[in-house]
């Protein structure tokens, strides 16, 4: 199993907020791609989406998208917290986890030790919700993430 380490522009090809040419610069020089986001595919009754492994399209790199299923009677499926071990399957499956960590080690000593030591991580957590900021993840592909989290 590979593990993809990408940097996700927004969908016009402009930089999330705080990001400069310099930033992309040192990841290009990094050998990580620059991948184009694509809006979440419309709400199917008894599913959710996750992001998938980017997709080549007309020569440049695009964020995909993966269809999971709910489960049936769920109230609000989103959970609100999932396990440290969970959060981190999540995220390397979808191809975050080498970039969070690497978002972590740029953090405070004491936001590495919360990071490291955690034990379950909150759909409010602001070190996640910084992070997801800062790759340009929409709320809805955060709740996507604890989605599957759930299910691992």
């Amino acid at each position: 199993m590979s593990i993809v380490v990408q940097f996700l522009v927004r969908e016009d090809g402009s930089l999330p907020p705080g990001m400069t040419a310099q930033h992309i610069a040192v990841l290009q020089a990094a050998g990580v791609p620059l991948v184009r986001a694509t809006p979440m595919p419309p709400p199917v009754a008894g599913h959710a989406f996750i992001e998938g492994p980017p997709q080549l399209v007309d020569g440049v790199l695009r964020q995909s998208w993966l269809q999971i299923e709910v489960p049936a009677g769920a109230v609000n499926p989103v959970p609100q917290r999932v396990s440290a071990r969970q959060a981190r399957l999540a995220l390397h499956d979808a191809g975050l986890l080498q970039q969070v960590d690497a978002f972590v080690a740029q953090q405070s000593p004491a936001v590495q030790i919360s990071w490291e030591y955690a034990t379950e991580i909150s759909r409010d957590d602001p070190l996640f919700n910084a992070a997801a900021e800062a790759f340009g993840l929409s709320q809805q592909a955060r709740d996507q993430l604890f989605l599957v989290a759930n299910t691992l």
